[in-house]
């Protein structure tokens, strides 16, 4: 009985958390950091400010979590299954390539990037939080994705944050940028697709196994 009553806490405890990640991303995103308290999001979550405290001391904290959550989340779910099995090595790089794109052309994470980019001169924490828990968190999971590849003979060693940074330069492009700016044409599949193919091949040039510095 006992056990029984701990699952609904727990459960409970889980839904409570997921109900106040998403009032505050929804909430960052629509009125910015700066506009959003820990009140509002108390309201829009449908908790007291004394349970959200109770999961999160700050809005600062609060801030972080939702970062890592949501875009460490949509990337694992996507990229970290996207090199395993038997293809070929170029077709593992491009299923990579496009969780990656996939990931940074999220509406969340253009809106995210937006918000942050307006609001860092004011708040230069804020940037930073941002940069930890988002772009440095992916940069960490490739570099590791890279260190595997390069230890089993796929990819020639290097430093593996420089090759994740490398990659990710390669695949984004302009893209990204473009989406910032409101350019609907960076979301299309043909450019979508475009955008792999020639990350990919400059990025194997680059780094496959075989390749050297004086190549």
């Amino acid at each position: 009985m006992a056990e029984a009553e701990g699952h609904k806490l727990r459960t409970r405890g889980a839904r409570t958390v997921q109900r106040i990640f998403e009032a505050a991303n929804r909430l960052f995103l629509s009125r910015g950091f700066s506009e959003t308290t820990m009140e509002a999001i108390a309201q829009e979550a449908g908790v007291s400010k004394a349970t959200l405290y109770a999961h999160y001391g700050s809005r600062d904290e609060l801030f972080s979590a939702v970062i890592w959550a949501t875009a460490g989340d949509r990337f694992a779910s996507g990229a970290l299954s996207g090199v395993t099995g038997a293809d070929d090595l170029r077709k593992k790089v491009e299923r990579l390539a496009s969780a990656v794109l996939e990931l940074l052309l999220h509406p969340d994470t253009v809106a995210s990037n937006r918000m942050v980019s307006a609001e860092a001169r004011r708040f230069p924490e804020l940037g930073m939080l941002f940069y930890e828990n988002g772009p440095n968190r992916l940069i960490g999971r490739l570099a590791a994705l890279f260190d595997t590849a390069m230890s089993t003979g796929l990819l020639r060693r290097a430093d593996s944050r420089d090759v994740a940074k490398h990659f990710i330069g390669l695949v984004r492009g302009d893209l990204q940028l473009r989406a910032m700016l409101g350019d609907e044409t960076a979301m299309s599949d043909a450019e979508r697709r475009h955008a792999v193919i020639s990350g990919v091949d400059v990025f194997l040039a680059a780094y496959a196994a075989g390749r050297s510095d004086s190549d």
